[in-house]
């Protein structure tokens, strides 16, 4: 009997030990266990969230590479509405390489309000063949400002030692900045 007594009190001992290790020991372990994994996990969204984000970011810099050499050559189309010289200069040298002369003047729109877009608008008076006057016109539609020609009046003219030439008379609208 007393050895039985003595296995009771051994086996209630162990159980005791084993309940106490396992409230104290393993649940504990087994919590931060739990809550390393929801950690983890978290880790993992953020991770590929970021991982995402910076994949956005590197498509977005090409994309902003790409835009913003557009929008540089789009505002080369433009020019400076209080120093419109380069356009002159551009006229003028078109007007000598198709052998014309040209006269440019500046000129006030009738309506202010009229265009969505701030221009300024020109006279240009020129005078050669017409088939110079032809390769002028297209040179300065196709040049790197953005005009529009109006207004296209042509004369025929007889000089004595040239012979037959024109004189043009027509408005540029330019676009500006």
């Amino acid at each position: 009997m007393i050895g039985d007594k003595r296995i009771y009190l051994s086996i209630i001992f162990f159980t005791i030990l084993d309940l106490l290790l396992i409230v104290f020991l393993i649940l504990p372990l087994f919590n931060k266990i739990q809550a390393n994994s929801k950690d983890i996990i978290i880790q993992e969204s953020n991770l590929s969230s970021l991982v995402r984000e910076a994949q956005e970011l590197r498509e977005n810099k090409d994309f902003y590479n790409i835009i913003f050499g557009n929008l540089e050559r789009i505002n080369d189309l433009f020019i400076d509405p209080k120093i419109p010289i380069d356009l002159i200069n551009f006229l003028e040298k078109e007007a000598g390489e198709a052998g014309l002369s040209i006269e440019i003047l500046p000129v006030t729109p009738k309506v202010k309000g009229e265009d969505p877009w701030p221009n300024l608008v020109f006279q240009v008076v020129t005078k050669g063949s017409f088939p110079n006057f032809l390769k002028f016109l297209d040179r300065i539609e196709d040049g790197p400002y953005l005009l529009d020609v109006l207004n296209l009046k042509l004369v025929g003219v007889k000089e004595k030692d040239k012979g037959r030439a024109i004189n043009a008379t027509f408005t540029i609208k330019v676009f500006t900045e």
